[in-house]
């Protein structure tokens, strides 16, 4: 393998702060691109009557983890706004910055899975019971520590420490399960 490696600088891409963003604002693309040619706002509240309240919810918690997403690599990790067609760590339109943005890439990816696993281990769906031998990991019917679906409280908890708590259960979880599912101790 050569040392700049086209499919390898394109992976390292991967983590890009910029290539993660750009692929999240395109999922929000897309939705707006089906509602707009489905009927735009009266076809979605025309949906949300057939299919009931809880599916309302659902959708709109679901496109609001799609903003907050979105924004958790464009705002914190600092893609602001910029795109990438070249998808080629070794010619990377930013230069000198490429580092730069792979590193917040990785952090903002981490912040993220954080802020998901919270999601599933504190907020119940009712579409999804855990196993009795999970069940220690599930905080459900507890005071919630952010909202998942408020990027400015998601920032504020960072600030404030609440986020703390998220990233120590989480990495507990990480820890425990994993020595629980292998059978061996770290």
């Amino acid at each position: 393998m050569k040392l700049q490696d086209p499919a390898w600088g394109n992976q390292i891409c991967w983590s890009c702060v910029v290539h993660q963003a750009d692929y999240v604002k395109g999922q929000i693309d897309r939705f707006a691109k089906y509602w707009e040619e489905n009927g735009g706002e009266a076809g979605k509240e025309e949906r949300f009557v057939e299919m009931g309240e809880e599916y309302r919810l659902s959708y709109e918690k679901d496109d609001a983890l799609r903003d907050v997403h979105w924004r958790v690599f464009n705002e914190l990790g600092e893609a602001n706004n910029r795109t990438c067609k070249v998808v080629n760590y070794f010619k990377c339109s930013y230069g000198e910055k490429r580092q730069e943005l792979v590193d917040n890439g990785l952090l903002a990816d981490k912040i993220w899975q954080h802020i998901e696993w919270y999601d599933r281990h504190w907020v119940d769906d009712h579409a999804f019971t855990p196993s009795a031998s999970e069940l220690k990991w599930y905080h459900y019917g507890e005071a919630s520590i952010i909202d998942v679906t408020s990027f400015d409280d998601i920032v504020k908890a960072i600030e404030d420490g609440r986020f703390d708590r998220i990233v120590e259960e989480h990495e507990r979880y990480m820890k425990e399960a994993r020595r629980e599912t292998s059978g061996h101790p770290d």
